[in-house]
């Protein structure tokens, strides 16, 4: 542990140093983080150790509270008036494209791994359709994409992990419990859960976001300490909700939400940022575990072809199609809808939906190839949109308004 600890602190820290050399070379955070937990996994070599960590409820906490803080910024992120001017696609890419993504990626999922149960091939549908563009940050801040194209895909990578969160766990609670009840036993849990968790959000978003408004008039709070808080709102709402037996997740999605519609600063960024960069800090951590992942898949993979399959498919088909599908008719030009499903980067929620499964389902093999899976995924998405978008992003935005 001493030695992943070593390898972790001193890879942040050579990479704040080049961040932005290295960013020039879209050699991002992530990536370099997962290179190195590759290199790292490789050195320390016990794979039996890496394995019974990630199988760990220690290791299963640290990604629900990672996850809780991500969804939170992630729905703080998002601005209500970009929102309004781009909301006929933004709904058409959540509500159309999203299901028929989840739906071919299942159904893909289902053919190429029948050893996997429906509740694992759900589960690994959800790992591998959510866009998140934290690994390459420089696609949304390219100035070549058109400003509003830049809005519908941040505001699609703030939603989509949230819409997703509840299936997911739906999908974790019925591979847990297979024996147990099935999918109505699962659903029966689902329900409830989900409910208290969208409750639980709405009065602390908006409970939070009141006081914080009410302590701004009457400067009660420093510029500092407000940072602090924000940090821990995601936690207590998490923890709240899952105390009376709700979705800390989705409560965290929604007292995000709620709390940038309520609030009325213009130094919101500011305030969120110490989130955002512990929310930064984390990803990396979990990108350094995602790559030194690499070193027992080669012994619990049978057949790789399958999984490689799924991957290439994720990246392309998957994506794609529904996305096309979704914005026909839409106010965007040809040229713009593609390049809009062209860029659909994977990134932490992906990282740390996979590994959640893989310390939820029961059975090894099955998690295996969902880390498996998330590893390939998370590889061949940074190569694609990382370093392989720009000739892209050139071609389909010669001519196009900024």
């Amino acid at each position: 542990m001493i030695t992943a600890l070593l390898f972790t602190g001193a890879l942040i820290a050579i990479w704040a140093l080049f961040a932005r050399a290295l960013g020039r070379w879209r050699l991002m955070g992530p990536l370099a983080m997962a290179i190195g937990g590759a290199v790292a996994g490789v050195v320390i070599g016990d794979r039996v150790g890496f394995a019974l960590f990630l199988n760990s409820n220690a290791a299963e906490r640290i990604a629900e509270l990672v996850l809780a803080l991500l969804l939170f910024v992630d729905a703080t992120e998002v601005r209500i008036g970009a929102m309004k001017a781009v909301r006929g696609p933004v709904l058409r890419l959540l509500f159309i494209a999203l299901p028929v993504s989840l739906f071919l990626a299942w159904m893909f999922a289902s053919v190429l791994l029948p050893e996997l149960s429906l509740a694992v091939t759900l589960a690994l549908a959800c790992v591998i359709v959510p866009v998140d563009f934290s690994p390459v940050t420089s696609i949304v801040k390219d100035t070549a994409i058109p400003q509003r194209l830049r809005h519908i895909l941040n505001l699609e990578s703030g939603y989509n992990d949230g819409i997703i969160t509840p299936l997911f766990l739906f999908a974790l609670a019925l591979a847990g419990d297979a024996k147990h009840g099935g999918p109505d036993a699962a659903l029966g849990q689902a329900i409830p859960a989900f409910l208290i968790a969208v409750a639980t959000g709405l009065a602390v978003g908006f409970t939070y976001g009141m006081l914080s408004n009410l302590a701004d008039r009457r400067s009660c709070f420093s510029a500092q300490s407000m940072r602090i808080g924000l940090v821990a709102v995601p936690l207590l709402t998490y923890a709240l909700a899952v105390s009376v037996h709700g979705n800390g997740f989705v409560a965290a999605f929604v007292a995000g939400t709620v709390f940038r519609m309520v609030r009325r600063t213009r130094e919101l960024h500011e305030e969120l940022s110490l989130a955002e960069d512990i929310s930064i800090i984390n990803n990396m951590v979990l990108w350094f575990v995602l790559g030194a992942s690499v070193i027992f898949i080669g012994q619990v993979l049978g057949n790789v072809w399958p999984v490689l399959l799924l991957v290439i498919l994720a990246l392309t088909v998957i994506r794609i199609v529904p996305v096309l599908a979704g914005l026909l008719g839409s106010q965007l030009a040809g040229r713009e809808r593609l390049l809009i499903a062209l860029l659909g980067p994977r990134g932490t929620a992906s990282v740390v939906f996979g590994l959640l499964a893989f310390n939820a389902i029961p059975d090894p093999d099955s998690a295996a190839i969902v880390i498996a899976v998330t590893v390939f995924l998370l590889g061949g998405s940074v190569l694609l949109h990382g370093i392989g978008t720009q000739p892209v992003v050139t071609r389909l935005t010669a001519g196009m308004r900024r």
